[in-house]
C-alpha cells in the first residue's frame, strides 16, 4: 500500500513523552467512541491471537482473526462509521 503524502495516524519520529499531556503532539490523534470500541476488542483479538499461537491452536488463532474482521470491523465498526464520514 502507498501511504507517501498521506497522514498515516502518527507523526515523524514522535517521541513518547511528546505524547504526553503538554507535550507538543498531545492530542495529535482524536478518537470517537467508535474508534477506542474497535481498539480494544482488537487487542482482546490480539491476546487470543497471542494464546492460540502459545497453545498451537491454530483452529483458535484462525477463528479469532475470522471473527474480528467479519463480525466486528466489517460488521459493525465499518458500518458505524459511514455514516461518519465528513466527506461522503
Amino acid at each position: 500500500m502507498n501511504c507517501e503524502g498521506h497522514d498515516c495516524g502518527l507523526k515523524d519520529h514522535t517521541k513518547q513523552e511528546e505524547c504526553q499531556p503538554g507535550g507538543p503532539a498531545h492530542g495529535y490523534l482524536k478518537f470517537s467512541q467508535a474508534d477506542r470500541w474497535i481498539s480494544s476488542v482488537l487487542q482482546k483479538t490480539e491476546a487470543e491471537v497471542a494464546q492460540g499461537f502459545a497453545d498451537y491452536r491454530l483452529d483458535n488463532v484462525a477463528n479469532a482473526v475470522y471473527d474480528f474482521a467479519w463480525n466486528e470491523y466489517c460488521d459493525w465498526y465499518l458500518e458505524n462509521r459511514q455514516g461518519a464520514n465528513p466527506h461522503r
